[in-house]
């Protein structure tokens, strides 16, 4: 076999495994690409292509600074190979606030954002799908940035466009939309967008489809929003329903903490702690990353320091602080850790006065960005006001 032809084989086996989204095991076929490509094995032709796949590969594992820098590079070859006003540009502008955002930088991934819809507003046209789309991106970093007002007039704007792109586009703008209503408290409007988008996926799609379990997720955060547990329950199970089906490990994990949560919330620990079980068995062998991995240990912990299991919570805690080590845009997180780690110390009646203290000092932490999904901050203050 020649060496360009093993290559080509190699070129082909990275990208068929990256479409699978099988990160983990596309990582090193992206690397030996890119390797026969510093060495004159592939066309330069493909360079851009095989950039890209590495860092979309890099951002599914969590390694977010090396996606940005590749992502970096690819912007700056691009605009010089095809100006600012080409659509490839806007594409480039697309995955680099993409990059942006898995390193916490969301003011400038929705700047980048904001960049692609004017491009693809000049290239397209002001009602062009694309225009939309990072739109959507767009409204989403600016969530993250907790600029919930300027995330949802940048939905409000794309309203008026929906009649000109498809059905499941559509779908997918009301369903972010309604993320944003709950966020804001507006949790009837929220149910209102998502009956509008249950409407469209009867109408497109088939009930197991893997988008109508992004609605059920959907609407079973929003009914955790308004402590409607049960309601929870029922919409979450029919999500993970589906992704038993489709084995999307990472938008199952999602689902099952509002599981655990509505549990939780309902007193019923061991079916919490089934739920906790069921995400470390999809974890074995899954292409997930770090933070989402932590995440799953962090519900673990609060689920065994309700019911006491104070070594189990330990061990939890532990296997989430490994997972972030060194980790990027983590401070939350930790500081969360940080708490029930006090929480657990002063169940074991280890110098109370000093566990309260670290725990005040881990809420003021993560007050400003709270994860509702995992423990809430008016559970902490509620904790740290029985203590004083």
């Amino acid at each position: 076999q020649s060496r360009s032809s093993a290559a080509s084989d190699v070129y082909k086996r990275q990208r068929l495994l990256q479409q699978a989204r099988e990160s983990a095991a596309a990582l090193p076929w992206c690397e030996r690409a890119l390797d026969a490509l510093d060495s004159g094995a592939v066309s330069a032709v493909h360079r851009g292509a095989i950039l890209s796949a590495l860092s979309g590969v890099y951002v599914e594992l969590g390694r977010g600074p090396e996606a940005l820098r590749i992502r970096k590079e690819l912007y700056r070859a691009t605009l010089e190979d095809v100006g600012p006003w080409h659509p490839s540009t806007g594409g480039t502008l697309l995955n680099l606030g993409n990059a942006s955002k898995s390193v916490g930088e969301y003011r400038a991934a929705a700047d980048q954002f904001a960049r692609a819809r004017t491009v693809f507003q000049k290239t397209y046209g002001p009602t062009s799908r694309w225009v939309v789309s990072a739109s959507m991106n767009e409204a989403s970093a600016l969530s993250s940035a907790d600029d919930l007002d300027a995330a949802s007039a940048r939905l409000e704007s794309t309203l008026p466009l929906l009649g000109g792109i498809p059905p499941l586009q559509q779908a997918r703008v009301l369903n972010n939309l309604s993320g944003i209503r709950s966020s804001q408290g507006r949790y009837e409007d929220a149910l209102a967008l998502l009956a509008r988008v249950e409407a469209i996926e009867t109408a497109e799609l088939r009930p197991d489809a893997s988008q109508v379990g992004y609605t059920h997720t959907a609407k079973a955060w929003v009914y955790c929003d308004m402590g409607r547990w049960r309601d929870a329950l029922g919409e979450a199970d029919a999500a993970i329903q589906i992704r038993e089906r489709t084995g999307e490990v990472h938008e199952l994990l999602g689902t099952l903490r509002a599981r655990i949560l509505a549990h939780r919330r309902l007193g019923e620990l061991e079916l919490a702690q089934e739920a906790v079980l069921l995400g470390e068995k999809k974890l074995r062998g899954a292409d997930i990353s770090k933070p989402e991995r932590a995440l799953l240990f962090v519900a673990g912990a609060v689920v065994a320091l309700d019911d006491r299991r104070l070594d189990d919570t330990d061990r939890y805690l532990d296997r989430a602080a490994a997972e972030l080590a060194g980790a990027r845009d983590a401070t939350s997180m930790l500081a969360l850790i940080d708490f029930l780690r006090a929480r657990s110390d002063y169940d074991r009646r280890q110098d109370r006065p000093d566990a309260v203290t670290r725990a005040e000092r881990a809420v003021e932490v993560f007050r400003p960005t709270p994860l509702r999904t995992l423990f809430t901050l008016r559970e902490a203050d509620a904790w740290l006001q029985s203590v004083r």
